[in-house]
């Protein structure tokens, strides 16, 4: 009898433990809010901790919660889509790519291609898949030869760590910077009792404490991030993308690496390459980030073709938020003969749109440039991208904060 007690209370203990450690789930607020992570239910709250970031949220927010592990949860959503679902089929095809499980994405493009072969957007994202796949990939392999045996051979591959990457701070600055009232999937952790600091600073609210914390995760970030102050301001964090970022990282880079990143033309590890580089691969936060900043911050004079553009050449941007249509990032990529701006002459090279403004890359890009909204976002960060072999930096380059970016308009 003492027996069975002592097995039973050993069981009650280990149940106990896995309900404090939390069990992997889905958290949707009513605000319209996500969690995908380890969840622990409370009497009052409920705790997700999403990639070691822990948010509380009150019972009477919650609105569901699913547990599971993502791949069991993806699978069951799979599995009551409807026979001819090519919609639903891209949809858990996008959320398997957001969490880099490409395998379940493959198996969901793949299935909609078979019922639809001529769906281009499934195509292009089927591609796009299988080249991140194939980045990753290369990435986990030349980190794991850094440790391999004296003697012992592996592929030269040319890894992010290989160049100085933004700071933590400078990536927390474009998080803010980029984070708009609708990213109500995004993830925002509040520190150091910074709401209610920001309560007691801004008359300007409209509101009591209590119903400032009633406010959507997000509007309370914004309002501290655009109003505070940038010492308040780093006490919210954004743990994972914005949307505008997120599709930057899933749908826009891809493209950039594949077409123009290579060796051979603006890849990082190609030393030839002065004016303008982007590390390849990105895998990381740090190497998306890098990249994204790289292309938002470049610009070019350039002459329009007429004489007053000769002697008062236009300036022209790799990502132009206010003119879409004119950034570089779509102009370079045309071909010669549509392009309004030419890419500088390079033997092989005619752009990376074959088919124009029709092309679904080139249409990818666009639709990304026209949601970052009509704000000429401000960066100035001190930054340059550096490769450490060359220069012998160190393998945690130092770079300087610059103070949060400011909206202006040209």
């Amino acid at each position: 009898m003492l027996k069975r007690i002592m097995v039973l209370a050993g069981l009650i203990g280990t149940v106990g433990l896995l309900m404090a450690a939390g069990r992997p789930g889905v958290v949707r607020t009513k605000d319209g809010g996500i969690y995908d992570g380890q969840v622990e239910e409370q009497q009052e709250t409920v705790k997700i901790t999403v990639r070691g970031i822990q948010t509380t949220i009150p019972r009477e927010n919650i609105a569901s919660i699913v547990y599971g592990d993502f791949e069991t949860r993806w699978n069951t959503d799979y599995e009551k889509l409807a026979e001819k679902d090519t919609k639903g089929r891209m949809d858990l095809a996008k959320r398997a790519f957001e969490e880099r499980r490409y395998d379940l994405a493959e198996k969901a493009l793949n299935d909609t291609l078979a019922i639809d072969p001529n769906n281009a957007d499934a195509a292009e994202l089927l591609r796009l898949t299988l080249i991140q796949r194939r980045l990753e990939k290369s990435t986990a392999a030349a980190s794991d030869s850094k440790s391999s045996p004296p003697g012992s051979t592996s592929p030269q591959t040319a890894t992010p760590s290989s160049y100085n990457t933004l700071s933590p701070e400078q990536i927390r600055i474009i998080k803010q910077g980029e984070l708009s009232e609708t990213d109500t999937r995004v993830n925002i952790s509040f520190k150091n009792n910074v709401q209610k600091k920001y309560h007691d600073t801004d008359p300007n609210t409209g509101m009591n404490y209590t119903q400032f914390l009633r406010q959507p995760a997000v509007v309370r970030a914004l309002m501290i991030i655009r109003n505070g102050g940038d010492e308040l301001a780093k006490d919210v964090e954004v743990t994972n993308d914005p949307a505008t970022m997120l599709a930057f990282r899933r749908d826009v880079l891809p493209i950039v690496l594949n077409g123009c990143a290579t060796s051979s033309c603006h890849g990082g590890n190609n030393e030839s390459t002065r004016e303008f580089a982007l590390i390849t691969p990105a895998a990381g936060t740090p190497e998306v980030y890098t990249n994204y900043y790289l292309l938002h911050s470049y610009q070019k004079n350039i002459s329009s073709g007429s004489l007053e553009g000769l002697f008062n050449p236009e300036q022209a941007m790799m990502i132009d938020r206010l003119n879409p249509a004119k950034s570089l990032l779509l102009q370079y990529g045309l071909p010669s003969q549509m392009a309004d701006y030419k890419h500088p002459t390079v033997r092989g090279y005619n752009g990376i749109f074959p088919r124009g403004r029709e092309d679904p890359k080139y249409r990818t890009i666009e639709n990304w440039i026209n949601s970052l909204g009509k704000i000429d976002r401000k960066y100035n960060f001190d930054f340059k991208l550096q490769s450490r072999s060359a220069t012998g930096l160190p393998s945690a380059l130092p770079t300087t904060p610059s103070t949060a970016p400011a909206a202006q308009s040209r």
